[in-house]
């Protein structure tokens, strides 16, 4: 059974002041992400249910280079001596192995009532979730495939956060935590907790909060990229200053412009030899099609094929750096011409800060 992340997490652990108990856990229970903090949570709050119903004995296996399948298949099989009931935890750090997949699809139906298995993993593709063993696990049990919060999620997940700590804030201070504590889920939910600590139940002002929380959002190049695409300025110059500051280096944020600048100039291309869009961004990350079908409604061609140009330049000035005998000089006019790229991807020749 396919689960979302607020699905699983009320299943595990129902919402105070209901009746409800939480649900006993199934066969398998395989939970898949790469955002670590809600990961753990999941995880944590399978391990406190399986508690709730007795669990007394828990059994941990890390799949790394020393992981044999006969020491899982052991432990899958092997009948406690010492506890009702066990756990078992399957922690894969890479994609999971066919081998050990096809395992796993046959133990799951056979499992006994006194073993339970959990399985977490970074986020899974199709060529996992779409094979068969993988279809015998999710017929067993749960699977929840858990994402990132996206940018314009995040003002609800602080507020949902705070209201945890009977605790909440304006609409506009809101904005201000989300983008102080965008892209960096561990961190902002220590900055979070802190309001706890420092502040009573009620209304927090975006003054105190402007005071107290700490700006440990992250980013990387493709939230500029999809800034970019959307023609939002403001937040690229912002996106670039913070991960520069982070010291990301010149040349892997030019490959995400560039490859986007590239991308965009095929597609225009194709679309005035009367192709359509869709054909030539076909191999754009699904997810982020509409974006770039948005930049082409928004760009002229003209526009587009200046920010190839400016692709260019920029990698011309960003693989000097090294040879430069001037360094720092080098260095900023790299992400002066990095600048200029983005804000020709947004259509702009110069920022205009909006009120």
């Amino acid at each position: 059974m396919q689960l979302k992340f607020e699905q699983l997490m009320s299943r595990l652990a129902p919402a105070s002041g209901t009746a409800r108990a939480p649900q006993s856990l199934p066969a398998v229970l395989w939970v898949h992400s790469n955002e670590p903090l809600l990961l753990l949570e999941a995880g944590d709050a399978a391990r406190a249910c399986a508690r709730a119903s007795g669990t007394s004995e828990r059994v941990v296996l890390d799949v790394d280079r020393q992981f044999k399948l006969e020491h899982l298949m052991g432990q899958l099989n092997a009948l406690s001596l010492f506890a009702e009931s066990r756990l078992i935890e399957l922690r894969f750090s890479a994609k999971p192995a066919k081998e050990i997949g096809e395992a796993l699809g046959e133990q799951a139906p056979r499992l006994d009532e006194q073993t339970r298995l959990l399985v977490t993993s970074p986020q899974l593709d199709k060529s996992v979730t779409g094979a068969a063993w993988f279809a015998a696990i999710d017929q067993a049990g749960w699977v929840c495939g858990v994402y990132p919060v996206e940018r314009a999620e995040m003002p609800q997940w602080i507020a949902q956060r705070l209201a945890r700590q009977q605790q909440r804030c304006s609409r506009e201070a809101l904005q201000w935590l989300s983008e102080n504590l965008e892209g960096n889920l561990l961190a902002a939910r220590q900055e979070i907790l802190k309001l706890a600590l420092l502040f009573p139940a009620g209304e927090i002002a975006l003054a105190d909060l402007q005071a107290t929380v700490l700006s440990v959002s992250r980013f990387d190049s493709f939230d500029l990229v999809a800034a970019a695409l959307a023609g939002d300025a403001n937040r690229c110059l912002r996106l670039l200053q913070a991960i520069e500051a982070e010291g990301e280096a010149a040349v892997m944020v030019l490959f995400a412009l560039g490859n986007c600048a590239r991308d965009l100039n095929a597609a225009s291309e194709a679309v005035a030899r009367g192709q359509s869009a869709e054909s030539v961004l076909r191999g754009v990350f699904w997810k982020t099609r509409p974006a770039y079908e948005q930049a082409l409604r928004r760009l002229k061609p003209a526009q587009i094929r200046r920010a190839l140009l400016l692709a260019a330049q920029a990698d011309t000035i960003a693989k000097g750096i090294a040879a430069s005998t001037l360094p720092r000089l080098a260095h900023k006019q790299a992400w002066q011409s990095l600048t200029e790229l983005a804000l020709a991807l947004c259509g702009k020749d110069h920022l205009i800060y909006e009120n």
